[in-house]
C-alpha cells in the first residue's frame, strides 16, 4: 500500500530530477518509470475486467466519461 505509492509519486518527479542528475540516474530513472508503465499494463491486462465488475463500470460510461474528459481539456485549451 503506502510503498507503492510513494513509488508511483516518486515516479511521477522524475521528470524533474532527470535535469539535474548523472547519465547513471537518468538511465535508472528511465528503467523505474518503463517498469512502473510495464506493471500497470500487466495488472490491467490481467486484472482489468475483475477490477471493472467490481466497480460495475460499464464500456458505455466508460465511454461517456472519456468523451466528457475529452471535452475539458479541449475547452481548457481554448481558453489558453
Amino acid at each position: 500500500g503506502t510503498y507503492f505509492t510513494t513509488w508511483v509519486l516518486k515516479n511521477l518527479t522524475m521528470v524533474q530530477d532527470c535535469f539535474m542528475s548523472s547519465k547513471y540516474n537518468i538511465k535508472v530513472s528511465i528503467f523505474e518509470n518503463i517498469l512502473t508503465g510495464l506493471i500497470t499494463l500487466i495488472l490491467f491486462a490481467v486484472a482489468g475486467k475483475f477490477i471493472f465488475d467490481f466497480f460495475a463500470i460499464t464500456i458505455h460510461s466508460l465511454r461517456v466519461v472519456g468523451g466528457i474528459i475529452f471535452f475539458i481539456a479541449g475547452y481548457d485549451m481554448l481558453q489558453a
